[in-house]
């Protein structure tokens, strides 16, 4: 179930020591994979002698493939290959050797 999660702890707690805890406690009802972990202190926070560890959830987004731009590799080969013979016809002109 994704979400996210905001869990607070006393400032004098360590915050990794809070951020363990925090996942430990996620995890027991989310089984979606862990996207973001971060601590939140707010001056509010701050004044109350606290902060929150935020967790996000979620399935991550596939990675998108680019688009292919440009002609297929086949056809460039293709196109290369008549490009160098052109080339190659040039060449032996220029030369006399054709």
């Amino acid at each position: 179930m994704a979400g996210i999660y905001k869990i607070g702890f006393p400032a004098e707690r360590p915050q990794d020591d809070a951020k363990s805890e925090a996942l430990a406690h996620v995890r027991r009802s989310d089984s979606d994979d862990v996207l973001e972990i971060g601590i939140i202190q707010a001056d509010e926070h701050k004044a109350a002698g606290e902060y929150l560890v935020r967790i996000v959830t979620g399935q991550p987004e596939p990675e998108l493939q680019p688009e292919p731009s440009g002609p297929p590799a086949d056809q460039l080969a293709a196109e290369r290959e008549q490009l160098l013979a052109r080339l190659a016809e040039i060449d032996a002109q220029m030369t006399g050797t054709s």
